[in-house]
């Protein structure tokens, strides 16, 4: 049975319900949050200006997924968004909560291929150097299309800086040859995949 949780602004509700303790996975990152964030957060952390960039100025709700510690939370915030930081990590989101609680909307912990989103609720889904981290990023990718407005946007920056480097063979690093359905619903596919699928 799913618990049930709203985040309100003014007379919007955006969280439509909350998964149960018992639902929720353990988290790949639970019990090393303060380490992560000492030495590795400040890996991803240069790409907050790139994101707040992107999102541009804006007043409705915007979805971190996938926020880690807070990392970009602060940036998104400073330019008018209502930021939701989700992640499935209890201890990340402690001290995302440290770094940036009170500037966010909320934080809400929940599995990425689950958003407790109401659909069509959302005009803005960030998502940052996540796709070593979940199971399925493709399920990241329905669930932000899922929740976003009808002309919402869903920004993902990647690649993550611990997997840039070349192959072995020393060709360009290699693509997961899967392809992610956009926004519009059609599949897309990067320029890599295509060389990959040519080579």
């Amino acid at each position: 049975m799913r618990g049930s949780a709203s985040i309100c602004i003014g007379s919007g509700t955006l969280l439509s319900w909350a998964m149960t303790e018992e639902e929720m996975a353990p988290a790949r990152y639970d019990g090393v949050a303060d380490w992560y964030d000492e030495h590795v957060a400040w890996s991803t952390a240069a790409a907050a200006p790139l994101i707040a960039r992107l999102a541009g100025r804006g007043s409705g709700w915007c979805l971190d997924v996938g926020c880690r510690t807070g990392i970009h939370l602060t940036a998104l915030a400073e330019t008018g968004w209502s930021v939701v930081g989700v992640d499935a990590s209890a201890d990340q989101l402690r001290v995302a909560r440290r770094r940036a609680g009170p500037v966010v909307a909320g934080l809400v912990r929940a599995d990425a291929a689950r958003l407790p989103f109401r659909a069509g609720s959302c005009p803005l889904v960030v998502s940052a150097f996540t796709h070593t981290d979940v199971d399925d990023f493709t399920n990241l990718a329905r669930e932000a299309r899922r929740v976003l407005e009808a002309d919402g946007r869903f920004i993902y920056v990647g690649l993550h800086p611990c997997f840039t480097g070349p192959s072995p063979s020393g060709h360009e690093p290699m693509v997961p040859a899967w392809s992610i359905p956009d926004m519009r619903g059609r599949a897309g596919r990067s320029a890599a995949q295509g060389r990959l699928e040519a080579a």
